[in-house]
């Protein structure tokens, strides 16, 4: 599992905006982290950093990467070396600030899980292939076979250990030998990955195209009256309000613009009005939040596992992020049961 948040729109907004929303999300997986952006110059630029989202986001590294060994007598022990932190910090936070402050059009942050591969910098997305550019979201289950085939019959060197990089090169020979039919396209990688492939996105510098399969999700938020600002995310995600519509992306492959969607506008809206009214004024705990980072909110503590949850890995959350970042269960049928018509997932404590 990985996490993707991305933004294309005719009004440009700074990288720390849309890396916000894989901060919320950074459960789906903070092994790494991939930015590209579309620069002034309509040129593609891409950022990789093996760090966690809150250390970018924050700009503000973990002590750990200045720990050093330290003998004390006969006693080695691992201690936070003050002056190389202190340096690590000043460049670091000088290049997150400068990369946060940055707008454009055009956004794409992908968080990393490393499950297909080392969590190593040359297996960080996005990955480059006959001039676009590939984030990817779940897990093509038999690509290494797959793989073999390409080294051995195409002639094909992969730069990385990655599931992506190989769907990369899939879809593009599907392309040519299809001359681009999306609908045979489709079948065909379902076929090739009858255990789903998840969410691809290839990206130019003036667009964005989606394959996504039937098992992983992909929501859009869509803000303006024209619908002209455009944010993917792998799950809803707090970090977003005052949207126009909320869109459950369906399986298929289209370019963002001219997107297969399911509505949730009227569910989600619905449900963060019934928490906010029913609970927003009466309950006694006034604190930040969690997730949104406001304060003098109203909130629960809540957790969202079933077996034996831990006390420290509740979290506080005021109400809309409460609703926001779970819409669905897994096993939700498309189209069939509306958000307010089923149990939320979170068990409140009473605080």
């Amino acid at each position: 599992m990985c996490g993707i948040s991305a933004y294309i729109g005719a009004s440009e907004r700074e990288i720390k905006d849309i890396l916000a929303s894989a901060v919320n999300n950074k459960h789906r997986g903070d092994d790494g982290v991939g930015i590209i952006y579309r620069e002034s110059s309509k040129k593609l630029s891409i950022n990789k950093h093996l760090l966690h989202l809150d250390e970018m986001y924050d700009a503000k590294l973990d002590e750990n990467r200045a720990l050093r060994r330290k003998k004390i007598g006969s006693v080695g022990k691992m201690c936070k070396d003050e002056e190389l932190y202190n340096k690590l910090q000043a460049e670091h936070e000088k290049e997150m600030s400068k990369l946060l402050a940055t707008k454009s059009h055009l956004i794409v942050v992908h968080h990393r899980k490393a499950t297909c591969g080392d969590n190593k910098l040359e297996n960080l997305h996005p990955f480059e292939y006959n001039g676009k550019y590939y984030v990817h979201n779940g897990t093509a289950e038999g690509y290494q076979s797959i793989k073999n085939w390409l080294e051995i019959n195409n002639g094909i060197k992969f730069k990385s250990e990655t599931d992506t990089e190989v769907l990369a090169v899939v879809y593009n020979l599907l392309k040519e030998s299809l001359k681009g039919k999306p609908k045979e396209i489709y079948a065909r990688l379902t076929s090739m990955f009858p255990h789903g492939f998840g969410v691809i996105l290839e990206i130019t510098d003036s667009s964005i195209t989606i394959i996504k399969d039937e098992e992983r999700e992909l929501w859009a938020y869509i803000y303006g009256k024209n619908n002209e600002k455009v944010y993917l995310i792998s799950e809803p995600s707090p970090g977003r309000d005052k949207f126009s519509k909320l869109w459950r992306v369906s399986p298929g492959i289209f370019d963002v613009t001219n997107m297969k969607v399911t509505d949730y506008t009227k569910e989600c809206k619905e449900a963060l009005k019934c928490w906010h009214d029913s609970f927003n004024e009466s309950h006694p705990k006034v604190a930040k939040c969690d997730c949104c980072k406001s304060e003098n909110k109203s909130i629960v503590s809540a957790y969202y596992m079933e077996d034996g949850p831990l006390k420290e890995s509740r979290e506080d959350r005021c109400f809309e992020c409460m609703v926001r970042s779970d819409l669905l269960p897994d096993d939700e049928e498309e189209g069939e049961t509306s958000i307010s018509e089923r149990e939320m997932y979170a068990t409140f404590i009473e605080v």
